[in-house]
């Protein structure tokens, strides 16, 4: 050996042993080449008198001996050595696309599963202590809400002076981009009013999506209900609405009511709702919560959305949000993650992220907002941890490690532009000098971050994304 590489040899190894994680190297026959200073220790053995062995009189079920059979990655994961955890991986080597041997990298984990049943044990006590006090939940049903004390402080108390106010319960108006959870939050207010008393303990929640219906006698029919005989082929038919009486009518993607906005517009005034083709009128008592992804305000009649719109509740979008609580949602989607496994298997997972897997996802622009933030995390997870016909196996805790390679594909095709525009603020009136201005320093060849910043300058209260959109308008 050459000096030159001689000097570069000795360094490979200097760097190799100062390691915190055992490393070893085997060649297509898995003899042992190399092995660092803290692989040797685990067999307790030196360095030296381990090389021109074969891997399996040290590691009889060292990953080495998997990647010499399938010539491929074994992806991370738990090995239970004595009593002891380690999080194992290996990879193959290839030179000219001819199969050279493979390494081997691990490193124990014991302290950090010891620590991981405690705090399991810690919130399981935590869990009961809370059950035994009979803490109020008034406040829990939006405390599950991540940002109910921070960026969402004020959707919380709108939504409850909604349901809470003493003149009585009020209809309202939730908007927000796909995915932000408008949804979930119809739910938590549904649940709240039975919790205080606004409604019945079995009160009905029921949930229209107002898109499904491509025909408006259709929609008008299964909302309204029909009476037999009032036209071709009607039957005795009770409407959604009817069903919703003394509780919660939920009209999802309310920009598509179409034309029978006038029939709901009596329903909301009146408290009197008739069937399609009937004579008699019902008295109703219903709450009625809107949702859409567009600005209501310019869709719906405005009789009807000033009835509707008592109360506006607006969702902030995942890309605003602060980072803490982005971050704080990234660690329950993967405890519920790992929840899952045990609910629906009984296998006991612990899911960790390498800071850069970590990064990346809270980094990440997701159109779809939370939804699609959880759905690139499971998927993640999905590709990091041992399908469920392996994982039975193992009698220990199973350790998934999400590392970048394990990110879904399409987390960085995603570009910045929102998929919709929100509400503009009140105090753009004058909508046509906005966009001859965008369109003006578009022209300029400013792109909508820049235009953003400039019109700001000027007095405008406008956002990057809201420029985004306008300019992607003017393209069509």
């Amino acid at each position: 050996m050459v000096p030159e590489e001689n000097c570069r040899h000795e360094l490979f190894q200097t760097i190799l042993n100062e390691m915190s994680e055992g490393v070893t190297i085997v060649d297509e026959h898995g003899i042992i080449t190399f092995c660092n200073s803290h692989s040797a220790r685990y067999v307790q053995q030196q360095p030296e008198n381990m090389i021109g062995r074969h891997v399996r009189h040290f590691y009889p079920y060292s990953a080495l001996l998997r990647l010499l059979e399938t010539r491929q990655v074994i992806p991370s994961h738990t090995m239970n050595f004595q009593g002891r955890f380690y999080f194992v991986r290996g990879y193959p080597v290839f030179t000219s696309g001819v199969f050279k041997g493979g390494f081997s990298i691990f490193q124990e984990t014991t302290e950090v599963m010891q620590l991981t049943k405690r705090i399991s044990a810690m919130r399981s006590q935590i869990d009961s202590m809370r059950m035994d006090l009979n803490i109020s939940r008034h406040m829990d049903v939006f405390d599950s809400f991540i940002g109910a004390h921070g960026s969402l402080k004020e959707m919380v108390g709108k939504s409850q002076r909604c349901i809470a106010s003493l003149g009585g319960p009020r209809h309202c108006v939730i908007t927000g981009e796909t995915g932000t959870g408008k949804t979930t939050l119809a739910k938590a207010m549904y649940d709240f009013a039975r919790e205080i008393k606004v409604i019945g303990p079995n009160a009905p929640f029921i949930e229209v999506n107002c898109a499904q219906f491509t025909n408006n006698d259709i929609a008008a029919m299964e909302i309204f209900g029909s009476d037999k005989g009032s036209f071709t082929g009607a039957v005795d038919k009770q409407g959604l609405i009817e069903l919703a009486d003394d509780g919660v009518l939920f009209l999802d993607e309310a920009h598509a009511l179409g034309s029978y906005q006038t029939m709901l517009l009596r329903v909301i005034e009146s408290g009197i709702s008739r069937r399609i083709g009937g004579r008699n009128d019902k008295k109703l008592n219903v709450i009625v919560i809107a949702a859409s992804s567009l600005d209501l305000s310019s869709v719906l009649i405005p009789e009807l959305y000033q009835r509707l719109a008592q109360y506006h509740i607006h969702l902030t979008p995942l890309r605003l949000r602060p980072d803490d609580e982005k971050k704080t949602m990234l660690e329950n989607f993967c405890r519920h993650y790992e929840q899952s496994a045990d609910k629906r298997y009984g296998i006991k997972l612990k899911v960790i992220l390498t800071p850069q897997a970590e990064c990346a996802l809270l980094n990440a622009y997701y159109p779809r907002n939370i939804r699609e933030f959880r759905d690139m995390i499971n998927a993640a997870i999905d590709a990091a941890v041992p399908l469920v016909s392996t994982a039975r196996d193992q009698k220990e805790m199973v350790c998934g490690v999400v590392e970048e390679e394990h990110l879904p594909p399409d987390l960085s095709q995603h570009d910045e532009t929102p998929a919709y525009q929100p509400p503009m603020p009140a105090n753009l009136r004058n909508k046509r000098r906005v966009a001859e201005r965008i369109s003006e320093l578009n022209q300029q060849g400013l792109g909508p971050r820049k235009i953003a910043k400039v019109m700001k300058a000027e007095g405008f209260a406008i956002e990057y994304y809201q420029v985004a959109y306008r300019l992607k308008n003017l393209e069509m």
